[in-house]
């Protein structure tokens, strides 16, 4: 007897908000503080022109993901779209291309995660830290455990576990943006357009390379296609998840670097003289 053919029926299920808690959950985090610094170093203040670029660019291609997304409602993103328009071959040369891209984004995180927890650890008092290695790796091994116990009793707890880590994520860069501008109010203007020239200090090659370092932070609405055969109504609530992803993302960020333009700017100014 010939076995049955495998059928997979998907429930569409996924409604516009947590669509859009799929985009801003993977684009807003840790990549443009970890490439914000190197941005400004290589192109001064001209890294708020790059991100706006980089915006620019990043909706243009949300424009295309949604109009490819809701053609084909399909889950698997951009391996899907790859395998309907060009070949199999193809679309199996993408994915590892696509799996080679995300492993040098964790990677990226990884270095700007440990970047900052040694700067956080250099403040600590010797004694105190010194106190706390006596006991090895075990403070370090208990401190992962605690995180990887809190991720997973949010994922067990309900579908809005990861509503609540984007609360927690974009609270974090709330309070980073309330505390820019009310040093900002506080500094006067001179001073402010002192911090931004020359806007070009790095040339037009340092703007490109501001590009390149942080289009990574842009990253994310691409995964609400990865669960489009989950999404209920594909062909309007894609498109508004994604945009509305950017949209999140672009305020949220844009605020924050331009913030941080000219306080990074004068370390850097510092540090070179």
């Amino acid at each position: 007897m010939n076995p049955a053919p495998f059928t997979s029926v998907t429930t569409r299920k996924i409604g516009f908000f947590r669509a859009l808690g799929i985009g801003v959950g993977a684009m807003v985090g840790g990549g443009i503080l970890a490439l914000a610094g190197v941005a400004f170093a290589v192109s001064g203040p001209s890294a708020i022109l790059a991100f706006a670029l980089n915006g620019l660019i990043a909706f243009i291609t949300a424009l295309s993901f949604a109009e490819m997304a809701s053609a084909n409602p399909q889950s698997g993103g951009t391996y899907t779209y790859a395998k309907k328009a060009l070949s199999l071959q193809v679309a199996f040369g993408i994915g590892w291309i696509v799996w080679f891209a995300s492993l040098v984004a964790a990677v990226l995180y990884a270095l700007g995660f440990g970047a900052f927890a040694l700067f956080a650890l250099q403040q600590i008092p010797s004694d105190v830290l010194s106190g706390i290695l006596e006991f090895g790796m075990v403070p370090v091994l208990l401190a992962f455990a605690a995180i990887g116990y809190f991720a997973f009793s949010l994922i067990r707890s309900s579908g809005d576990g990861g509503a609540v880590i984007n609360i927690g994520k974009l609270a974090v860069f709330a309070i980073l943006i309330a505390g820019g501008l009310a040093a900002f109010v506080q500094t006067p203007f001179n001073q402010i357009t002192q911090s931004l020239d020359p806007f070009f200090s790095g040339g037009f090659s340092g703007v490109i390379a501001a590009m390149g370092y942080t289009f990574i932070a842009l990253q994310g609405f691409d995964l609400i296609g990865s669960a489009a055969g989950e999404i209920k109504n594909p062909e309007k609530t894609i498109p508004k998840a994604m945009v509305g992803t950017l949209a999140v993302g672009l305020a949220v960020y844009y605020v924050y670097r331009w913030r941080a333009a000219g306080g990074v700017n004068n370390r850097i100014e510092s540090g070179k003289s």
